[in-house]
C-alpha cells in the first residue's frame, strides 16, 4: 500500500472540543492515517489538525512513514506518530510480545505549532494505555525526525520495547503541561514533559540516542484527556502548559488577524484562557467577531469558523502548489509546502526604516555580549558573571533579570542556584542563540525603534593568544551576523561601533585588520542583499567609542583609525561617529583637532545626569553649545540618553540613578529634541550590567543573596514602548511634549506616571 502526497486538513474533534461545529453532536477524535497493513509506505503527506494521531501503526511490520508533516494548528492531537498498540502480529517467543519488525519512522516533521500534540512519537504500550504496560513491542527504527512547536507535550518517549533503534532525531520544541499519569486513582504524576524520555526497566536490547533521559517517576499514560473536568459540551478541559498557552494564542492571532498578538493582548488572553479554561476555537471566534477582523477580511459569522479556516488553508496551500509548480516544474514536498504556508500566516508588511540617513534616527547601543554554558560558544556566563568570573546567587554581574516569558524552551539556559520566590528555577538567555538575538530586532520593529549600533570591543575581537580569546572573537562575529539577519528580517538598521576600552598604545593596527575582516570576509557594508546597514551622507556609518579618554591608547592611535575608516581606498569611505567624554569641549585639549577629523560627535552622558532637572539643564546649556561648535566645524551631533543607572551587583557600589517610571528618560528625549538634536543615541538596548537596558525584564526576579531591581510593576515592555514614542516625536510624527504620553489600555500606569509628575 502506498499513501503519498496527500493533504489532510482536520480529523475529528480535539480533546478540548476544538473542531466541533456548534450544532454538531459531540464526537471524539480521529486519526490522519491508521495503518495495520504490512509493508505500507506513508510518504510526503501534510496532515494538519488530526485529533487522535497523525499516523498510527498497529504493528504493520515492514511499513515506513517518511517525509511527512504532522501539525496541530488549532486542534490538539493525542499523538504524532504512534507505535503503542500491542494486539496484532504477536510473536511466538512470548504471549505479550508484538512485532514492529522493519517498521520505520524517518525524516518526519511533527509540529505542535498552535495546539498540543500530547506525545510526538510514543513507543511502547504503557505510554498510552497503562493496563497494557506489560506488553512489549519489538523491532522498530525511528530516526532523523524533527519535533517542533511551542505547544508540545512530550517528545519521543520509550517504555516497553525490545530491539528498537532510535537515533538522529532532533527537538526544537518547547514542552509543558504534565500528563494525566495514573490519576485520579493514584496521586503520583508522571515525569515532567521533555524531548527524550525512556524507562530503563522496560527498554531492552535497544539503541537510543544519547539525549534520552531516564524517567524519574514513571512514563505511564502521558495524555491529558481522561481525568480533567468537563465543560458544558462534555469535553475535558485542563489548564494549559506555560509554553503551550502562548503558542495557542499566537497561532489564533496569526490565523485570524494575520499578525502576532501584542504583549498586552498576550497577557490578557493568557489570563482568560488559564482562568476560564476556554478553547482555541473560543478565542478564534472572539477574534472573528472583532472590528479588526471585519476591517481586514470582512464579515464572517463566528459559527462559520471551521469553513472559514478550511477555505483559508486550502486557498493558501493551493496557491503555494501552483506557484511552486510554475517555478520548478514539479509539486512541492510536504515540508516545503507547510513551512511556506506558516510564513504566510503573518500577513503584515514589514515597515522598513530608511537606512540611508541618521537624520531623525533614535539608535540604540546593542551589547550582544551575553553567553551561557551550553550555548555552543565555550564561554560560560559571560557578562552575567561577576568580576571573579562566577555566576551564582550572591555573585553575579547583572542588576536586572531578563524577562524569559516569550523565550522558547531552547532559549532557556540554567545558571547555578537561582530560584524565583515560588521555588522554580530562574533561566537566562544567550545572544549566541539566533532566536534570542533576532527576537530583539522583532521587538524593535514592534515598538518602532529604528536600529542599533552593535558594540565591538577592541580587546575581545582581536586577541588570539589563548583559546578563550579566539572563542570570544568567533562569538562576537556570530552575534554581528545575527544582528544583520535580524535587522534585515524586521526592517531595522544596524552599524558597527568599536569600543576602545582597555586597548593599549600601538595596538590600533589590530582594529584596522578586524575591520578589513568584516568587510572582506563577512561582507559588512559590501553585501548587496544587506539592505539594513546604516549609512549617512552616502557612506556606511562606523562608530568609535572612547576617543578623548586618557587611557592606554593614544591620540595618534585614534587619528590613525579615523583616517583609515574615512580614507582607505578599499576599506574606507565611511561616516565616522565618535563616542567622546561628557566634557569633550572644555577638556578636549589636543583631542579637539582629532574630533574635527570625524563626522559625528556623541558625548557619553551616562551617569553624569542624576535627575530630570539635570536632563533639562544639560540640553538647554551644554548641548546647545555642543551643537554650535559642531556646526562651526562641519560636524553633526548625536547626544546620548539613558533610562537610569546602577551597578550594585557588578561592582558592589550603591551608585544609583532612578528611572522615575520613565520620566527621567522622557525628560532627556524631550529636552534634547527641543534644543536641536536631530539624532539620538539611546544607551542601551540590552545592558543589564549597569541598569541601562530598555528591553524586557521580569518583575519576578530570583530571590536570595543577590538583589535585583525591577521596573516596579510597570509592564516589562514599558521602556521599549516609551523609546518608540520618543522616536516618533523625533521624527515629527507626534507633537513635542514634555511629559510621557498616555498609553492606550494602560490606565493604571498612566495614572501612576501622571501622579509622579504632580509630585515633581
Amino acid at each position: 500500500v502506498l499513501i503519498e502526497g496527500n493533504i489532510f486538513l482536520g480529523a475529528g474533534v480535539g480533546p478540548r472540543g476544538n473542531g466541533r461545529e456548534k450544532a454538531e453532536i459531540p464526537f471524539n477524535w480521529g486519526d490522519g492515517v491508521s495503518c495495520a497493513a504490512e509493508n505500507t509506505t506513508i510518504r510526503n503527506n501534510l496532515i494538519i489538525d488530526p485529533t487522535d494521531v497523525g499516523i498510527v501503526f498497529y504493528g504493520a511490520p515492514g511499513s515506513v512513514a517518511e517525509d511527512n508533516v504532522i501539525s496541530c494548528i488549532s486542534r490538539e492531537s493525542l499523538g504524532g506518530i504512534n507505535m503503542v498498540d500491542g494486539f496484532l502480529y504477536p510473536l511466538e517467543d512470548g504471549e505479550k510480545r508484538f512485532s514492529y519488525q522493519g517498521t520505520t519512522v524517518r525524516n518526519n516533521y511533527i509540529d505542535s505549532f498552535g495546539a498540543r500534540i500530547h506525545i510526538s512519537i510514543p513507543m511502547g504500550p504503557g505510554v498510552w494505555v497503562p493496563r497494557t504496560k506489560d506488553r512489549t513491542l519489538v523491532g522498530a527504527t525511528v530516526h532523523d525526525n524533527t519535533i517542533a512547536g511551542n505547544a508540545a507535550g512530550y517528545g519521543l518517549v520509550v517504555n516497553g520495547v525490545d530491539k528498537f533503534s532510535v537515533y538522529g532525531n532532533k527537538s526544537i520544541a518547547s514542552y509543558s503541561g504534565v500528563g494525566d499519569g495514573l490519576r485520579p486513582k493514584y496521586t503520583n504524576y508522571p515525569d515532567e514533559p521533555g524531548p527524550f524520555l525512556f524507562n530503563p526497566d522496560r527498554v531492552t536490547n535497544s539503541d537510543l540516542q544519547k539525549e534520552f533521559a531516564p524517567s524519574k517517576r514513571h512514563l505511564l499514560h502521558l495524555l491529558r484527556c481522561n481525568h480533567g473536568k468537563t465543560n458544558e459540551l462534555g469535553y475535558r478541559i485542563y489548564k494549559y502548559g506555560n509554553f503551550e498557552v502562548r503558542a495557542v494564542i499566537n497561532a489564533a492571532y496569526l490565523e485570524m488577524l494575520g499578525r502576532e498578538p501584542s504583549q498586552k493582548e498576550m497577557e490578557d488572553n493568557i489570563a482568560w484562557l488559564q482562568t476560564d479554561l476556554v478553547s482555541a476555537d473560543q478565542l478564534r471566534r472572539k477574534l472573528i467577531a472583532g472590528d479588526e477582523f471585519k476591517k481586514k477580511f470582512g464579515n464572517v459569522a463566528p459559527d462559520d469558523l471551521h469553513p472559514y479556516r478550511i477555505k483559508l488553508w486550502m486557498e493558501m496551500l493551493d496557491g503555494i502548489r501552483k506557484e511552486y509548480l510554475k517555478d520548478n516544474g514539479k509539486m512541492p514536498d510536504a515540508k516545503t509546502m507547510y513551512h511556506t504556508a506558516l510564513s504566510r500566516l503573518d500577513r503584515r508588511e514589514i515597515q522598513r526604516v530608511d537606512s540611508s540617513t541618521l537624520d531623525k534616527k533614535l539608535m540604540c547601543g546593542y551589547q550582544g555580549w551575553y553567553r551561557c554554558a551550553g550555548d555552543g560558544t565555550n564561554l560560560a556566563w559571560v557578562h552575567y558573571r561577576g568580576f571573579d568570573l562566577n555566576f551564582y546567587d550572591g555573585d553575579c554581574g547583572i542588576e536586572f533579570w531578563p524577562d524569559m516569558s516569550e523565550m522558547d524552551q531552547d532559549e532557556h539556559y540554567l545558571p547555578h542556584k537561582f530560584f524565583h520566590s515560588d521555588g522554580s528555577r530562574a533561566y537566562v538567555y544567550s545572544n549566541a542563540n539566533p532566536k534570542s538575538t533576532i527576537r530583539h530586532f522583532k521587538w524593535m520593529h514592534d515598538y518602532g525603534i529604528d536600529g542599533v549600533f552593535v558594540q565591538r570591543f577592541a580587546m575581545e575581537v582581536t586577541i588570539d593568544w589563548d583559546e578563550e580569546a579566539v572563542f570570544s572573537r568567533i562569538g562576537y562575529n556570530h552575534v554581528l551576523d545575527l544582528c544583520r539577519q535580524g535587522a534585515n528580517k524586521y526592517g531595522r538598521t544596524y552599524a558597527v561601533m568599536y569600543d576602545l576600552t582597555d586597548m593599549p598604545a600601538g595596538y590600533v593596527d589590530n582594529l584596522i585588520n578586524d575591520w578589513k575582516y568584516l568587510v572582506k570576509i563577512m561582507k559588512i557594508t559590501k553585501n548587496p542583499d544587506d539592505k539594513a546597514y546604516q549609512h549617512h551622507k552616502g557612506k556606511p556609518v562606523v562608530g568609535i567609542w572612547g576617543v578623548g579618554y586618557h587611557r592606554g591608547y593614544t591620540r595618534g592611535d585614534c587619528e590613525k583609525f579615523i583616517d583609515f575608516l574615512k580614507n582607505d581606498p578599499i576599506y574606507g569611505g565611511c561616516t565616522v561617529m565618535l563616542g567622546v567624554p561628557f566634557e569633550w569641549r572644555s577638556r578636549g585639549g589636543d583631542y579637539l583637532e582629532v574630533y574635527k577629523k570625524a563626522d559625528i560627535i556623541s558625548p557619553w552622558s551616562v551617569g553624569r545626569l542624576k535627575n530630570i532637572n539635570d536632563a533639562k539643564n544639560y540640553a538647554a546649556t551644554r548641548v546647545v553649545e555642543d551643537i554650535k561648535w559642531c556646526k562651526e566645524n562641519s560636524l553633526e551631533f548625536m547626544p546620548v540618553s539613558f533610562p537610569g543607572f546602577g551597578w550594585g551587583n557588578l561592582k558592589g557600589k550603591k551608585s544609583f540613578i532612578s528611572r522615575e517610571d520613565g520620566r527621567f528618560l522622557w525628560a532627556q528625549h524631550y529636552s534634547l529634541i527641543k534644543n536641536g538634536a536631530n539624532m539620538i543615541y539611546q544607551a542601551m538596548f540590552d545592558e543589564l550590567d549597569e541598569s541601562t537596558q530598555i528591553y524586557k525584564v521580569t518583575d519576578n526576579p530570583p530571590v536570595g543573596k543577590s538583589k535585583f531591581d525591577t521596573y516596579e510593576g510597570l509592564p516589562s515592555d514599558h521602556y521599549l514602548w516609551q523609546v518608540g514614542e520618543a522616536s516618533r516625536m523625533l521624527r515629527g510624527e507626534m507633537p513635542l511634549t514634555d511629559k510621557v504620553p498616555p498609553r492606550k489600555g494602560y490606565d493604571a500606569v498612566n495614572e501612576r506616571i501622571a501622579s509622579g509628575y504632580e509630585k515633581d
